[in-house]
């Protein structure tokens, strides 16, 4: 289950992608993202949600799973969730 502080990381992150634009947010076209479904700061609770979700994020931003474990970005507000942590 997608506790409450991961979905808020998630929120934050899609602000942060968007500018900070909330309605940007809201009309992402970007449905590949594995975060898409909870870019509103919600969860869905259609069972879409795999731990491994953020670390596929993650891992679209570094190229393999050793970089993420060295991740330096530790203002992303998916920072602390990056390997299922």
């Amino acid at each position: 289950m997608l506790k409450i502080n991961q979905i808020k990381s998630i929120k934050n992150f899609c602000l942060w992608c968007c500018d900070e634009l909330e309605n940007e947010v809201k009309l992402c076209p970007s449905v590949k993202c594995p975060l898409w479904k909870f870019r509103k700061g919600r969860n869905p609770n259609d069972g879409s949600f795999a731990p491994t979700q953020i670390e596929l994020k993650c891992s679209d931003c570094q190229e393999d799973k050793t970089e993420v474990i060295k991740c330096s970005f530790k203002d992303c507000p998916l920072y602390p969730y990056r390997l299922n942590k």
